[in-house]
């Protein structure tokens, strides 16, 4: 501004001693003032205004020096540019004040996105440790089961088999009370199963899938399955065993439950370092979920998540496909 306001005056120094001279040019002088008020008052706000205001009658007395022109015409020509300038300052006062008070809101809303994305990290990051947790809790029960209670059914049947080659035997009552026991022991298997899949640590995920009780249940509704397996890698990581399988038994579950569908085709593509997966049925399809629909989809979202990866769900009339694609390191 100091540069500007500095500029003007010689300026004005410099028509005084043209005008003294006898050179008249008053008239472009007064209009050639108008450029620089304006720009004071549109870069310095009100303060380049009321500077403008003084300049301006400055060089309406100048211009006056000598002239012809009739005090009152030097007159209006400052009342109008002052006018003009006042009104370009206060409008640029305002815009640079909102656009102040518009920056100070950007920051509190970047800070409380900043807050908001620590939360979901947070909550992300223990949904994954709960998810694990859960896992290891269902691992332990399995074992436990199957070491405690399994071991105590065989010896219990072992100990029925000598009874019935006593001298006198129950044979109606020992046959009761072992089918009573195979049932038992059968139930115990069933539920381990449930808790964690059979065979998860030595078979690879398609054959645990083969073998699940939820392929067994799928086809008791009558629903064609296939399971397509494309190359294979030498070990799986345990975590991208059983989420890889959860996710699949989740879906397999919503199908059942809402798709009526007559075909699921499921496909694992093993390459060097990812496995794809795809779970498609050719149901009714629903409304495309999003990470909040429901417990089935969270626990996906989740678990595919915590792999790494990102799992998508396409649903429409022709049927729904969920897919991820799983880095292996």
């Amino acid at each position: 501004m100091a540069l500007s306001v500095s500029m003007w005056l010689l300026a004005l120094v410099v028509s005084h001693l043209f005008l003294t001279s006898g050179f008249d040019f008053s008239y472009y002088l007064k209009h050639l003032a108008i450029l620089p008020a304006l720009f004071l008052a549109y870069r310095y706000a009100i303060v380049g205004a009321a500077i403008s205001n003084l300049l301006i009658g400055m060089t309406a007395f100048v211009a006056s020096i000598g002239s012809d022109v009739t005090p009152l015409e030097h007159q209006f020509y400052v009342i109008a540019v002052s006018i003009s300038s006042l009104i370009l300052g206060a409008a640029t006062y305002q815009t640079n004040q909102m656009q102040r008070r518009l920056e100070l809101s950007n920051d509190k809303i970047n800070a409380k996105n900043m807050l908001l994305n620590d939360a979901l990290n947070n909550i992300h990051r223990l949904t994954n440790q709960l998810i694990s947790s859960q896992e290891d809790e269902r691992k332990r029960l399995s074992r436990d089961l199957h070491d405690d209670f399994g071991h105590r059914i065989v010896e219990l049947q072992l100990q029925l088999s000598l009874a019935k080659t006593s001298s006198s035997p129950n044979f109606t009552f020992f046959d009761n009370l072992s089918d009573k026991l195979d049932a038992l022991h059968h139930a115990m298997k069933k539920s381990i199963g449930k808790l964690r899949p059979q065979a998860i640590d030595t078979l690879p995920v398609e054959e645990v899938i083969r073998n699940s009780d939820i392929i067994k249940s799928v086809k008791m509704l009558g629903i064609e399955v296939s399971i397509d397996a494309k190359g294979s890698v030498d070990t799986l990581p345990y975590t991208v065993k059983i989420n890889t399988y959860r996710i699949i038994q989740e879906a397999l579950t919503n199908t059942i439950k809402h798709a009526d569908a007559s075909l699921i085709k499921i496909r694992l593509d093993y390459g060097p370092s990812s496995l794809a997966v795809a779970i498609q049925d050719d149901g009714v399809g629903f409304e495309q979920p999003s990470e909040s629909s429901s417990l089935g989809v969270i626990s996906m979202y989740e678990r595919a998540k915590l792999m790494g990866c990102e799992l998508l769900i396409v649903s429409n009339s022709a049927g729904t496909k969920i897919s991820f694609n799983v880095p292996i390191q």
